[in-house]
């Protein structure tokens, strides 16, 4: 008794095997009354008998087994579940089916030598090959059933001689089924009634002796296609066959020109049948499934074939040109296929479409209608829909036009309509509400369909979760429809909505179809659409330091700027694509012929204030700090033009005091002090500009160092030392707020640089005038040298004194020859930055420095222009001036008079009194070559590239070794612990290191510890600025305190004054003198 849990497993396909087969899988043998005349062997007892069972029970896991009744136990063995037996107590079958076997069969199964059948089917865990328990001598087997099992392996040749084998089912296989040729000599199974042996791989040809199976009715080979073949003669030869299903075996041959009478179910899809179709159908015929699909049949289709009485014709994928020779059939003529028809990829078939269809208007049980690809061309007929039984339409690849028509039937089992791929125009029709149980509706590849406004239109909505790609390479997806009447399943082209509901990929930007590659510096994530609600375009998100190029009106790619924290500086810019110059109703291709424009939000493209390419410049009414342009602080004019006079003023007598008179220094700083608070609240006030106080201060520091006498040099260091920080603070973003609002105050007090003055000359403080006013301003204090010379020889002339003159002379040449020192640097780096070669940001030539002017314009030739006055007159006028006089007057001075000498060192001594004799005619020289390459190395190669790096690295450390090789200042004797030749090369190393380490930390910006590196720089230049700063107000405060005792007080002449300047001159040579004789 088969138990609860199998039925339960496996309820439908248990009970279809028995009720077809019966309990002893002998059941089609006794209805037929086929049963052969047989003798019992006896070679084999009862015992060896019940052992091959058990031998069954233990190869297949019988523990396992979802029924084992009476298996392995004490009760006779024919009582165990599955095994009949004859009446004389031999076993007669084995029907295992659906029981959970899992192993192989024994190899000793051909004892059982009375074995009727063995059927074991279901049982996708028996595994092993067939040969291995299949034996020839086991003639008594009638049965064998062993599909839907693992079972593998070449059907064993010997086969042929199980002359009693009446049905052989081996269809379908799991795992890799049977493989190998059929035997040769199949033909010798005589008794062979159905061979099911599809859905394997057996390869080779199809016995010719096949033939001779006489009494074969049913034949099942579907195959892997090309791996087996065989002539359609020798099956068709074969006079019992009732069924043929025989797929991918490459049969060759023709039909034969009438069909055989007794074949009921013919199916040879996927062959290489050629010729005609059979033109005679007899009378008589039994023929009720005919399926010819894939082969190469060619011809006319016979008309009165639609008119027999078949259940499936299925003549698809041949090469038929007509059918019926493409005239219409008699009005009278009915259709009698009931079920199913297709002659679908009959590519260029001649067909009366409005006949053919007639045929089957009022046929009341046909249910599938295929005439797919056949390159049909009609209007769409009005009658199209009025089918009372069919479910199944496919019209698609064809050549119909025209709208659909409407439906008004309230009842339709239409679930399946395709009519892709054809001309169709118009909307939805308005009864499409009608086709309540319509699942699938494809209108996809008619690009002339609408959605329309009518009625219809609410029929359809779109089904975000159902996104298709229209065709591979297109980087969106559109959603597919859904009716709103019983949520049925559209596609359609996304033309049909006009692309309104399709979706850019991730990583592009548009809409409506039409996207875009998201630009290097730009995130573009898709949209999550849900609903119609959430139906936006895909923007593209600028990343924060970068700047949509050319414009932000027709963006073609981003570009980093120099100075990432001008440009989106909240990372709130967004582009879109412009797609509204598009007409939606043409194709994709010719939607997308015109250049796309991509525009960006200008709100916030840049910092506040800045503006034009990369945020570079700064609007009317800012200044630039560090990059970023700042809110100008405007005060009342009033106060201007009375202020700025009178601190003017008291800032010359401060300096005339200090020049002409000697007074204590720590009193004169004091009283400076005092002053320049002053300023600094009147500032604050909004009395003053802020460019006064900065301009003021440089003044002040000029003065200052020129009357420094012993801390001349080291003011020379700090000067080069602050003026290549500022460089290095300017040139990399990695700075902190702080710092670089600090590197402001050095631009404005070292490098000439005044970025409020803007605020109050706007129109002069434009690029040229910026340029103009750092050339302009060494001129503009030579010139106030000139006018104090000329002040003082009117007053001379008033009250004349003897020497005074000869005072200021030399007075003014010192200051003028400090003047072009102190300038030269920044001069040279702003003139080669302004000869920079320009940058091509796709085709569009920019100067590096001032990106927002072309190389074009009127204003870059001006640039230019005033560049390459600057380069003749300064960068090389200015050494050259200073190897002239070196070369003239230093190489006379050992034959001067000892008076001509004090003179000479006097003006020029600063040049080379602050070195050892040796060095003393070229080092400032070498100096000057310096500062001309260092320029050279931080204004023409990028401040991004690692070969400006390089470069400076190089240039700081060799002249440090220079220094440290050499020694070539002197040694003051009271300054020893603070000597030049300590200080020169120790700001060189630190330089040197700190470039290093800040390259470092761009390259590696990623990294958590990159910013220990800018710190290191931080804390080492502070250190090292505010040692030098320091030994250098303590030599100002020593040396004017030695100064003051030796003069009296109240004194005011000129012969004092004269004496002071000359004696430091002559301590100087002096001492060189003794450190050379040293």
């Amino acid at each position: 008794m088969i138990s609860t849990s199998i039925f339960d497993l496996f309820p439908t396909d248990l009970h279809f095997f028995l009720s077809v087969e019966g309990e002893d899988c002998l059941q089609r043998i006794v209805n037929n009354g086929t049963f052969p005349n047989y003798t019992n062997d006896t070679s084999f007892t009862h015992e060896q008998e019940r052992k091959v069972l058990l031998d069954i029970y233990t190869y297949t896991n019988g523990k396992e087994w979802f029924n084992s009744s009476g298996w392995n136990s004490s009760i006779e063995n024919c009582s165990w579940y599955g095994i009949t037996c004859h009446g004389n107590s031999y076993i007669k079958s084995i029907v295992l089916p659906f029981n959970n076997l899992n192993g192989s069969l024994p190899s000793n199964l051909w004892k059982i030598r009375n074995l009727f059948s063995l059927c074991v089917p279901g049982n996708p865990s028996l595994r092993g090959r067939l040969g291995d328990f299949l034996f020839g001598n086991m003639s008594l087997l009638l049965t064998l059933a062993i599909c839907s099992s693992s079972v593998s392996g070449e059907i064993p040749q010997d086969i042929v001689n199980l002359t009693n084998l009446q049905y052989f089912i081996a269809s379908p296989m799991d795992g890799e089924g049977l493989t190998g040729q059929l035997p040769r000599d199949l033909g010798n199974m005589k008794e062979l009634r159905m061979l099911d042996i599809g859905g394997n791989n057996i390869t080779g040809q199809i016995p010719r002796s096949i033939s001779k199976l006489t009494k074969l009715y049913d034949l099942t080979l579907r195959n892997t296609p090309g791996m087996m073949s065989g002539n359609l003669s020798d099956i068709l030869a074969i006079p019992s066959l009732k069924s043929v299903y025989v797929s991918g075996v490459n049969l060759v041959g023709e039909l034969p020109r009438k069909f055989p009478p007794n074949i009921a179910s013919l199916f040879l899809p996927g062959n290489n049948i050629s010729g005609k179709h059979p033109e005679i159908f007899p009378n008589n015929s039994v023929l009720r499934n005919l399926n010819l699909a894939n082969n190469r049949l060619t011809g006319d289709i016979p008309g009165h074939l639609l008119l027999k009485p078949l259940d499936i014709l299925d003549l698809s994928q041949n090469r038929f040109t007509s059918i019926n020779e493409g005239k219409p059939w008699p009005k009278d003529d009915k259709g009698s296929i009931s079920l199913y028809l297709s002659l679908a990829e009959n590519r260029g078939l001649a067909i009366d479409f409005q006949s053919f269809m007639g045929l089957f208007n009022s046929k009341e049980d046909l249910s599938v209608i295929n005439v797919s690809y056949c390159g049909i061309e009609s209007p769409v007929l009005p009658n199209l829909f009025y089918f009372l039984r069919l479910s199944t339409f496919d019209l698609s690849g064809n050549n119909f036009y025209g709208e659909l028509p409407d439906y008004f039937n309230d009842v339709s089992v239409l679930s399946y309509i395709d009519l892709s791929a054809n001309n169709l125009s118009g909307s939805l029709p308005g009864g499409t509400q009608n086709f309540m149980a319509l699942q699938y509706l494809d209108i996809s590849g008619n690009p002339f369909m609408r959605k329309g406004t009518s009625i219809s239109a609410n029929t359809f909505q779109p089904d975000f979760s159902r996104m298709i790609r229209p065709h591979q390479g297109y980087h969106y997806t559109c959603p597919e429809g859904r009716f709103t009447f019983n949520n049925g399943r559209i596609r359609l082209d996304p033309t049909f909505y006009q692309y309104k509901y399709c979706i850019c990929d991730a990583h592009f930007y548009g809409d409506s179809g039409l996207c875009k590659s998201c630009m290097d510096g730009g995130t573009c994530k898709q949209v999550d659409v849900n609903t119609l609600k959430d139906i936006r375009p895909n923007i593209m998100r600028i990343a924060p330091g970068y700047w949509p190029s050319p414009n932000s009106k027709n963006v073609t790619h981003l570009v980093k700027c120099p100075v990432p924290a001008a440009c989106n500086p909240l990372a709130s810019c967004t582009c879109r694509l412009d797609t509204s110059p598009n007409d939606p109703h043409l194709s994709h291709t010719k939607r997308l012929s015109p250049n796309l424009i991509t525009t960006c939000d200008q709100s916030s493209m840049c910092h506040p204030g800045n503006t034009d390419r990369f945020c570079s410049r700064c609007e009317e009414g800012f200044y630039k700090i560090g990059g970023l342009c700042n809110q100008c602080v405007k005060g009342d004019l009033t106060y201007y033009y009375f202020f700025i006079p009178i601190f003017a003023i008291s800032f010359l007598v401060l300096l005339w005091s200090f020049f002409y008179f000697n007074l204590r220094p720590v009193k004169w700083f004091m009283v400076t002090a005092v002053h320049f608070l002053l300023m600094l609240i009147f500032m604050l006030l909004e009395f003053l500009p802020t460019w006064v106080f900065k301009l003021n201060l440089v003044v002040f520091v000029l003065c200052m160092t020129s009357r420094g006498k012993g801390s001349k040099s080291l003011i020379s260091i700090a000067v080069f030392y602050i003026q290549t920080l500022d460089f290095m603070v300017s040139s990399s973003n990695v700075w902190p707020p702080k710092i670089i609002a600090a590197q402001s105050y050095l631009s404005s007090y070292w490098n000439l640089y005044f970025p409020s003055l803007s605020c109050d000359l706007p129109s002069l403080f434009n690029p040229v005038g910026k340029f103009a006013f750092i050339l302009l301003l060494p001129i503009g204090f030579l010139a106030l040298v000139g006018v104090y010379f000329i002040v003082m020889l009117s007053y001379n002339k008033v009250r004349p004194r003897e020497g005074r003159m000869e005072y200021v002379h030399f007075k003014c040449r010192q200051s003028a020859f400090f003047c072009l020192s102190f300038t030269y640097f920044p001069v040279v780096k702003q003139t080669l930055s302004i000869l920079r070669p320009c940058q091509n940001d796709r085709d569009v030539l920019y100067m590096p420095n001032s990106p927002w002017i072309e190389c074009t314009s009127v204003t870059y030739r001006t640039l230019s222009a005033l560049g390459f006055v600057s380069v003749v007159v300064y960068v090389i006028g200015f050494p050259l001036l200073l190897s002239s006089l070196m070369f003239f007057f230093f190489g006379k001075r050992n034959s001067m008079s000892q008076d001509d000498r004090e003179k000479l060192d006097t003006w020029l001594g600063p040049a080379y009194l602050p070195y050892k004799p040796r060095y003393q005619q070229y080092f400032e020289i070498v100096m000057l070559l310096r500062r001309l390459l260092l320029a050279i190395a931080l204004s023409i190669i990028s401040s991004s590239s690692t070969l400006q790096t390089f470069a400076v690295w190089v240039l700081l450390v060799g002249f440090a070794i220079i220094h440290l090789c050499f020694h070539p200042y002197n040694d003051l004797p009271h300054h020893k612990f603070a000597s030049e030749n300590f200080f020169e090369p120790l700001v060189l190393l630190v330089l040197s290191m700190s470039f290093i380490l800040l390259r470092f930390s761009a390259v590696e910006s990623s990294m958590s510890y990159s910013a220990a590196y800018v710190w290191i720089v931080i804390v080492i230049n502070s250190c090292i600025l505010l040692l030098l700063m320091g030994v250098i107000f303590y030599r100002l405060i020593i040396t004017g305190y030695e100064d003051s005792r030796g003069c009296s007080c109240g004194g005011s002449g000129v012969d004092e004054e004269r004496t002071n300047l000359l004696s430091v001159n002559s301590q100087h040579w002096g001492d060189a003198e003794v450190d050379d004789i040293d």
